[in-house]
């Protein structure tokens, strides 16, 4: 699905989408959109950006969206050949990390050195929603000494909060205990395109500045007006992954197109919640009434739902506007 523009060939996503209408007028799009990511896949070397296009287009089906946020968040390389060393490396990695947690989390007269501490997988055990929940609080634990280890600074109680709804969402799609604490690990730490959490987190908010700019011009000048730093707000939301704002379960589609995006799909969604609650934040009249319901609030699942897809319609139009601006730049 290419198309030629002065001499060279872009992927055309108008035909592609086209295409999947009619196939889901006729009942196909779903065992299509399996077949094209199982063959993207089963590529010796997996396209990246191709993976990220599919996250763009399409659902990711349940059987392989474990794989999938594996490669994309680095947890497994994109070398076909070497993901059963590297699987065997992480595995042996984070059981060394679990028992230093155990021994640590352990009060030294119950601890037993010696214990046999094993990797858990929730398709293996009679009472998978048990396991999950067993796998998330392993994790957990195993995070905040590694943190400690690493002499990061504690996260405050917030934080904490937010940690345990991620570490939820991600104990659902990853059944191996380790392949669970890596993408945890990955994701909190690093930035899905290269770089830090903490640059991420700042290209977020800038990015958000230029969408109130470009997009909701009365939000923005109220901003304006109440003289606001949008940091103020937005930093929370940015570092725990709008996972406070979620008041239910947060959708798993939420956290494909944050694993498959750029930073500026954070910020779309951040823009929607800005858009959605729209009228209140004009009715509020100082800073600290604006900035107190900013960062308290929260959204059920219907809204949330609506939300992730409107910013997933929006983080879409700001790439093709990206691309044809680069495009222009190049004539």
């Amino acid at each position: 699905y290419q198309r030629r523009v002065r001499g060279l060939w872009i992927y055309d996503q108008m035909a592609e989408g086209t295409r999947v209408r009619l196939l889901s007028a006729v009942g196909l799009k779903g065992v299509l959109e399996r077949t094209k990511l199982e063959t993207l896949l089963l590529q010796e070397s997996i396209d990246v950006s191709s993976l990220r296009r599919f996250i763009e287009m399409f659902e990711l089906p349940a059987h392989l969206r474990s794989t999938v946020w594996k490669i994309l968040l680095g947890v497994v390389p994109v070398f076909r050949q070497a993901w059963k060393f590297v699987q065997k490396s992480n595995e042996e990695q984070y059981l060394d990390l679990k028992r230093a947690a155990v021994l640590v989390n352990t009060s030294s007269e119950n601890c037993d050195i010696n214990a046999d501490v094993t990797v858990l997988s929730y398709q293996q055990a009679s009472s998978p929603s048990d396991c999950i929940n067993k796998i998330r609080d392993a994790i957990l634990m195993v995070y905040r000494t590694h943190q400690s280890f690493l002499q990061r600074d504690k996260d405050d109680e917030e934080i904490q909060s937010n940690l345990l709804k991620i570490a939820s969402s991600i104990c659902k799609v990853c059944d191996r205990e380790d392949d669970a604490y890596w993408c945890f690990y990955r994701l909190l730490n690093f930035s899905q395109r290269g770089g830090s959490r903490k640059s991420s987190i700042q290209n977020q908010i800038n990015y958000l500045g230029k969408l109130l700019e470009l997009r909701e011009s009365e939000i923005n000048a109220h901003f304006k007006h109440l003289h606001a730093n949008i940091s103020n707000f937005s930093y929370g939301w940015f570092r725990g992954m709008f996972a406070s704002v979620f008041l239910d379960e947060v959708p798993i589609n939420f956290w494909d197109s944050l694993i498959g995006a750029s930073d500026l799909y954070g910020s779309c969604i951040a823009l929607c919640l800005l858009k959605e609650r729209k009228s209140q934040i004009l009715k509020c009249e100082d800073i600290s009434s604006l900035n107190g319901y900013l960062r308290n609030l929260t959204i059920k699942s219907n809204i949330a739902r609506s939300i992730v897809q409107k910013a997933k319609d929006l983080c879409h139009q700001e790439n093709e506007l990206e691309k044809l601006e680069g495009l222009n730049m190049r004539r």
